[in-house]
C-alpha cells in the first residue's frame, strides 16, 4: 500500500520545453498529456528537460512515467527559482534511473522535504540509445499518510485505522509463504478454508 500520493500535478498546469530534437508526432507537449502512452521521443542519448510550474510551489516529488529508459539510464533532477539554473534549491545528484520492467518503465524522484520553487531541470542520459521515450513528466508535493493503512499485526506494523480490518466480521493471520500453498489467494484478501476459519480473514504475510 502506498504511503504517499501525489497531490497535485505542477507541470500540467505549467510549460515545458527541451533542447533535444523531437518527432512532430510525439512532441514535448506530450509530458503534458494525461495519457502516458502519447509520449514524447527525445532523439539521441542525452537530453534536458525544464519545465516552468507558472509560479512557486512546494515540490518534493518528480516522476518520469511510461519511459523506455534502458538499465544503465541516469537522471538527475533539480529545482530553482531562476529560469537559467544559476541558483538550485534543491539537487538529487546523479542517479541511476532503475526504470526496469518491475517499475514498468517509471521513474520516482523524492527529495527529503517540499521545496518551493518555480523551476524544473531533469537531465537524461541512457548510454548509445538512439532516442528516448517518456509519457509523463510529474512534479509537485506528496500527501503523506498520517494514518497507517497496514493490516499487519506483526513485524513492527501497527494497525492505526478505527475501522479495524475494513470490513465486518474480519480477523488477522498471520501466516509464512509455505505455508500458502495450498490456499487461495484473493488479491490481498485470503481465504483460510484448511485453516479452521469461517469468515474472510486478512493474512500478515512474513517472507
Amino acid at each position: 500500500m502506498p504511503g504517499a500520493f501525489l497531490q497535485q500535478d505542477r507541470v500540467a498546469t505549467g510549460s515545458v520545453a527541451s533542447v533535444q530534437a523531437t518527432i512532430a508526432t510525439t512532441p514535448i507537449t506530450n509530458l503534458q498529456d494525461p495519457q502516458p502512452r502519447r509520449r514524447v521521443r527525445l532523439m539521441g542519448s542525452s537530453a534536458t528537460i525544464t519545465a516552468d510550474l507558472g509560479a512557486e510551489v512546494p515540490v518534493d516529488c518528480v516522476a518520469l512515467i511510461s519511459t523506455t529508459l534502458g538499465t544503465g539510464a541516469m537522471v538527475q533532477a533539480r529545482l530553482s527559482n531562476v529560469a537559467n539554473f544559476s541558483v538550485t534549491l534543491a539537487d538529487t545528484g546523479l542517479l541511476n534511473a532503475e526504470a526496469q520492467d518491475e517499475s514498468q518503465g517509471n521513474v520516482a524522484l523524492v527529495f527529503p522535504g517540499p521545496v518551493t520553487t518555480r523551476y524544473l531541470r531533469v537531465d537524461l542520459t541512457d548510454g548509445a540509445a538512439p532516442y528516448m521515450d517518456i509519457g509523463l513528466l510529474v512534479a509537485g508535493q506528496l500527501w503523506r499518510l498520517q494514518r497507517g493503512t497496514a493490516y499487519g499485526i506483526r513485524e513492527g506494523r501497527v494497525m492505526l485505522d478505527l475501522n479495524r480490518t475494513g470490513f465486518a466480521g474480519g480477523c488477522f493471520a498471520y501466516v509464512t509463504l509455505p505455508w500458502l500453498v495450498d490456499l487461495v489467494r484473493h488479491s490481498s484478501v485470503l481465504r483460510l478454508p484448511r485453516a479452521g476459519y469461517s469468515r474472510l480473514v486478512l493474512a500478515s504475510v512474513c517472507y
